[in-house]
């Protein structure tokens, strides 16, 4: 699939027609420019609490395979079994191979999933608003100091932003195709969901938007056409279509982490053990400490104002502001904007988990 194929329809003559090739280039020239920094840079970063348990989860996952199931410490280590493993086994296979040491690896490793991260920004930024506004997301996200240090040595929740990224890119295709979405948004959906769902069980919200978003492209059907046929036959049609993808999600997600298939309902076990996991931890808010089972309602969207960028705090309340505008103009008969689906998809992705946590205030901490 071409890039172009992402961009929003342009009017007849429009410079950014001509321009987006430009900023293709550019941002195909800042992800090496990335990868290139990730090569000097990675052997600059300590070794976090959480990676040698993490490398040993990888071996055990390895070992489970390569010992023809015979070796099941993999499903009961710790409390790690509640994760998957993607970035953990593929670390333990780079390892078996690779001339540098054993954490060396997994952040080179790690620093070019980081980048991975930063592609998926680029694509999902450029189909929500053209070239310009790809960039503009690819370099906001490599400039917000959370994600380019934590993609080095954070071995479960750098890799599981970059696979959300793509998953979410991958969800806005499938849902603005629908109901026969293209093979390409299919494959690529079940792929990124199944690796997403391989290293945390939270990627199982993407299913909540997924089935959102074609329920309401079903109800904008029925409002155009008032046929209860109709849309039976195009949710039909929609289903089928999803067979393919939730397959790909399901195989790709056990590969990653045997766990996950032990059980039929194992991976909705894990997402709702983490909203009350037991850890003695406290956590620092506003000069104060706080376990981390019990946390103020604000304590996550206050810790994203503390690090997100200003420009990005910035661009948030702008994007707010002009959805309010949008709201009053509705009155007066102004059109919706191409492409509000995506825009809406990929606001649920970003604001509902904060929503549930503001609503549940399940444990968290750092």
């Amino acid at each position: 699939m071409s890039l172009k194929s992402d961009l929003p329809p342009q009017r007849s003559g429009s410079p950014l027609h001509w321009s987006g090739d430009v900023y293709d280039d550019l941002g195909v020239a800042l992800l090496v420019a990335a990868l290139i920094l990730v090569g000097f840079l990675f052997k600059d970063y300590g070794i976090t609490h959480d990676e040698a348990v993490q490398n040993e989860y990888g071996k055990m996952i390895l070992s489970y395979y390569t010992s023809f199931f015979q070796d099941t410490s993999a499903l009961e280590y710790l409390d790690l079994f509640h994760y998957g493993g993607f970035f953990d086994l593929l670390a333990a296979i780079l390892n078996e191979v690779s001339p540098l040491g054993v954490f060396e690896t997994r952040h080179l490793l790690g620093g070019v999933l980081g980048v991975v991260g930063l592609a998926g920004a680029w694509r999902t930024g450029r189909l929500l608003g053209g070239a310009r506004a790809g960039i503009l997301a690819l370099i906001l996200l490599a400039l917000t100091p959370p994600f380019w240090g934590h993609m080095f040595n954070n071995p479960k929740d750098a890799p599981f932003a970059s696979a959300m990224l793509w998953t979410t890119y991958y969800l806005c295709r499938l849902v603005h195709e629908s109901p026969t979405a293209s093979r390409s948004a299919r494959i690529g959906f079940g792929v990124a969901l199944g690796i997403a769902m391989g290293i945390r069980a939270g990627a199982l919200l993407m299913l909540f938007y997924l089935g959102l978003g074609l329920g309401l492209r079903l109800l904008g059907l029925y409002i155009r056409m008032h046929s209860f046929s109709v849309v039976w036959r195009e949710s039909w049609v929609m289903l089928r279509s999803l067979a393919m993808p939730l397959a790909i999600a399901y195989v790709v997600m056990g590969i990653f982490w045997p766990w996950s298939y032990q059980g039929l309902l194992n991976p909705l076990l894990a997402l709702l053990g983490f909203s009350s996991l037991g850890i003695n931890v406290e956590t620092l808010m506003n000069g104060r400490m706080y376990s981390a089972d019990h946390l103020p309602a604000t304590y996550i969207p206050g810790y994203l104002a503390d690090t997100l960028p200003e420009i990005v705090l910035m661009g948030i309340c702008a994007g707010a502001v002009l959805f309010l505008l949008w709201l009053k103009e509705r009155r007066h008969g102004v059109a919706m904007p191409a492409g509000t689906m995506n825009l809406f998809l990929t606001a649920l992705a970003g604001l509902f988990p904060l929503f549930l946590f503001v609503l549940m205030r399940p444990t968290a901490y750092n």
